[in-house]
């Protein structure tokens, strides 16, 4: 993480914690996360996005700037605005009632959504701790997805959440990276939401992990069959706009090598072996 950002980071948590635990049992609030991470475990190419975790009342959801828009997009005129490209996707809401935590996968080209019921995380407390950004951090481990994940969480903020599905521990997670180095998610920003459009969200059918290795196992085999059996007409254009002669096959075909390229899955244990 830059200087700058760090800065920024003891900044703005520093200010929000003074208010920060009134806050949280009665406001709006979101959490913006920086997550780094290997989109292939073939090179060291490290890509960094902002992932926002929404907090209302009882409810969250953790999600990318583009997919929190495409939602609100979603609710308003029943369309997704993102056609995913891969299934790797970092997509999660929790019930803080209820303690039920799902991921959520939307199938690239067609935007079929799909829930997975995550079991209860086995989090080891460690007594062993760290100022991070000015703020008391203890340690704590975890195995989920094929990873070992070490994660720094703060009492200060007695909410037991933290990014993606991760959560349960007893202070909100500051930093959580596993063992591989392919992900890790650092806290960058807390403030109160302005607004009340924090959950519109999208849900999908419920499954299990089973069931999605088929689907994406059938979609790599033939990515536009469903469109090729409707005779749907494709059409491709470049940056500028300019129609590109494109088959069905050839698309396939690059799809095929994206998915392929693109597979190191946060929950490793899950991840497809494309042939």
């Amino acid at each position: 993480m830059s200087a700058k950002k760090i800065i920024k980071m003891q900044l703005t948590l520093s200010l929000f914690f003074v208010l920060n635990t009134i806050l949280i049992y009665c406001q709006n609030v979101t959490y913006t996360y920086e997550l780094a991470y290997r989109p292939s475990q073939e090179n060291r190419f490290v890509k960094n996005e902002n992932y926002y975790l929404d907090i209302s009342e009882s409810q969250s959801v953790f999600r990318s700037e583009r997919e929190k828009h495409s939602d609100s997009v979603n609710f308003e005129s029943g369309r997704s605005s993102i056609n995913y490209l891969d299934f790797n996707q970092i997509y999660s809401r929790k019930d803080l009632r209820t303690k039920k935590v799902f991921k959520t996968i939307t199938t690239p080209i067609y935007g079929d959504s799909y829930d997975i019921l995550i079991e209860n995380l086995n989090w080891k407390i460690s007594p062993e701790t760290e100022l991070i950004s000015n703020i008391n951090c203890q340690k704590a481990t975890l195995e989920y997805g094929g990873r070992k994940w070490e994660a720094w969480f703060t009492e200060s903020i007695p909410l037991p959440e933290g990014p993606y599905i991760f959560n349960g521990l007893p202070g909100l997670i500051i930093k959580i990276i596993d063992d591989k180095g392919d992900y890790a998610f650092s806290l960058i920003e807390s403030k109160k939401a302005e607004n009340n459009n924090l959950f519109k969200i999208k849900t999908g059918k419920l499954i299990n992990w089973s069931i999605m290795e088929k689907i994406q196992m059938n979609f790599y085999e033939n990515p536009f069959g469903e469109l090729k059996s409707k005779s749907a007409k494709m059409i491709v254009t470049d940056d500028k706009g300019n129609k590109l002669d494109r088959s069905y096959d050839d698309m396939s075909r690059k799809m095929q090598k994206s998915l392929k390229e693109k597979n190191n899955p946060i929950e490793l244990n899950d991840k497809i072996e494309y042939k």
